[in-house]
Order: C-alpha cells, then structure tokens, then sequence
C-alpha cells in the first residue's frame, strides 16, 4: 500500500479532513493555518459531526466559515446537518492525562513534605536612643562596636 492510497483512505474516512480540503482552496493560507488547521475530526453522532478545537477561543469559527462549511458539506454530498466545535476536555474520545515524562517513563506522585518548624528571627537590639532615630531615618555617630542579637 503506498502512502498516497493510505492517505486517501484515511480522508475518505474521515469527513472533517475532506471539509477543509475543500475550504483550504477557499480561504487565504494566514486564516487557515491558523484557525482551521488546528482542528480535529473528534466524532460523528447521527447528522453531527464533532470537531474538537484547542481552545474555547477557536468556537468563533462557526460563526466566521459557516456559510463555507455548509456549502463544502452541500458539495461533498455528506450527510451532516450540524457541526459542533468542542474543546479537548468536552471531548468523550480525549483519552485521561497520563503522567508521562518526555522520555517515556512514568511520573511518580509528587509527595509533600512534612512542615518544618520555622527558626526563630534574629533581630538587632539597638540601644534605646537608637530605635527612634532608625525609624525616622536619621543617622547616628555612635561607636563602631557591635550590638548584641537577640532572639525573638
């Protein structure tokens, strides 16, 4: 089986690729690459047919191409009557999340760790005098000696 014989069956299988072959010759390459080309074929229950777009921003899309849309379904004789836009997560064919890494190996779950008592600050005792002048930014020429830490 070659790859152009696979390639047609798997689009004569598929009706929403069919749809946009048609509307890629319809719509300039900017719009279509990026609103049209990121769609999925998800479904098709009785005359609706379900595609399955990245994001909920992408639902305009009824609403801008579906003169287009109905007119390509007219032209392929399919048999839809309606076309749904749907995001991953109201997909029911989205497979649940599987904790993979990139290198194929299953994530373990992340584990949290006990809560630490937190150590006491350490805080400058300044001499009585000195306390007023910090807080209103004023400097004080006293001696270079160090003062005492203590712990609150």
């Amino acid at each position: 089986m070659s790859l152009t014989s696979s390639t047609t069956a798997a689009t004569s299988l598929n009706p929403w690729n069919r749809i946009l072959s048609a509307l890629e010759k319809k719509i300039n390459r900017h719009s279509y690459d990026t609103w049209l080309k990121p769609t999925r074929f998800s479904h098709a229950s009785g005359d609706v047919l379900f595609i399955r777009v990245p994001t909920a921003e992408f639902r305009h899309i009824a609403d801008k191409y579906a003169d287009l849309i109905s007119e390509a379904i007219d032209n392929l004789a399919l048999e839809f009557s309606d076309v749904q836009f749907i995001t991953a997560e109201e997909d029911p064919n989205t497979p649940p999340p599987v904790n993979v890494r990139h290198d194929g190996a299953l994530l373990q779950p992340v584990r949290t760790l006990p809560t630490l008592p937190r150590a006491p600050l350490l805080r400058r005792r300044l001499p009585l005098g000195l306390r007023s002048r910090v807080s209103t930014g004023t400097r004080h020429r006293s001696s270079t000696r160090s003062t005492p830490l203590e712990i609150l």
